[in-house]
């Protein structure tokens, strides 16, 4: 083999490995591209049927307004990509909350478990009652029926670049109502760019405030869960819920963090999120929050006791005030 020849193969050999380093790094890019594409085939416009009540503290405190706080093992119900934001701290949750008068019961729980540059979460939700109080148009109970909830998903998520994240959750939601119950699969998929991970420091004014913004996309039902609770089956609708934060508010003390989260179904306007964290000394945690359309207020605590977090939260709302206790325990 000749100059020519080695040189001739040494340079394929080069623009191959180069290739797949690049396939590598993207890969997870064009798989999104893919998700979207479907979605756009099979997303509905019929009503939703994945359950979007707050059932954590934090998000319960802050009415909703968490897409770009959620950093924990709660990303596996509000946006996978923060799973792997706090690397090397394996999570478990736990959380209750009563609903519809304390007839019902939302149980859930969640694990997380990371390595480097990715992560894992598992979680699991479930509500049950046989004896739910039904409303029409105001207060006053106009009967009672059964209802079973219980939603099991698995997530993941990928540093692919400095301070931003890729997450991917598959989700398996079953349903039962009188007599009808179904299975449904789905996924969702979600982006996070984490503004306080910027270690360079500019003389601009614009990119000292830019390097203090957190955004956090969540968009769920990428692939729809279809479930037939009836004669007719319905899937899901196509949900995005876009989240900012603003990090960097140090008040002697205090480390405030504004919210604010748009939230859209079927690509219209649904609810604004607002809200705010107060951080004290990263031991005790003030959350407060507003939801813009439905006129909804929430507030709560957290208390950090190191590798124990406890908390909780409430939410005033027109028909009746709910509640949350969390527990979160790290390792």
């Amino acid at each position: 083999m000749n100059i020519k020849e080695k040189q001739k193969k040494g340079l394929l050999k080069s623009l191959s490995l180069k290739g797949i380093n690049m396939l590598k790094k993207y890969s997870i890019i064009v798989f999104y591209v893919i998700l979207i594409f479907l979605s756009d085939i099979s997303a509905t416009l019929n009503p939703g049927i994945e359950h979007n009540l707050n059932i954590t503290g934090s998000m319960l405190g802050t009415s909703g307004a968490y897409i770009a706080l959620t950093d924990d093992v709660e990303s596996s119900f509000y946006n996978p990509a923060g799973l792997n934001i706090n690397k090397w701290k394996t999570e478990v949750m736990l959380s209750y909350l009563p609903v519809w008068d304390a007839q019902s019961h939302y149980l859930t729980g969640a694990l997380k478990y990371p390595f480097e540059n990715f992560a894992f979460g598992l979680g699991y939700l479930n509500l049950s009652s046989g004896d739910i109080v039904t409303r029409e148009f105001s207060p006053a109970p106009t009967g009672t029926m059964s209802y079973h909830y219980s939603l099991l998903n698995l997530s993941f998520s990928y540093n692919i670049y400095k301070n931003l994240y890729a997450g991917i959750r598959a989700k398996a939601v079953y349903q039962s109502l009188y007599y009808y119950n179904d299975w449904g699969f789905g996924a969702d998929f979600g982006f996070y760019l984490n503004s306080e991970e910027i270690k360079e420091k500019s003389g601009s004014k614009i990119s000292r405030f830019a390097q203090h913004i957190s955004i956090g996309l969540f968009v769920k039902n990428i692939i729809p869960v279809k479930i037939r609770l009836d004669e007719n089956a319905d899937k899901a609708p196509l949900e995005i819920n876009m989240g900012f934060m603003y990090s960097s508010l140090d008040v002697w003390y205090l480390i405030i963090k504004p919210l604010i989260n748009l939230n859209f179904v079927e690509k219209e306007l649904d609810e604004i999120n607002t809200g705010a964290e107060i951080n004290i000394k990263d031991w005790f945690y003030i959350w407060s929050g507003f939801t813009v359309y439905s006129k909804r207020w929430g507030m709560g605590l957290g208390v950090d006791f190191g590798p124990t977090i406890i908390d909780y939260s409430i939410s005033f709302t027109p028909v009746e005030n709910i509640y949350v206790f969390g527990l979160k325990i790290k390792f």
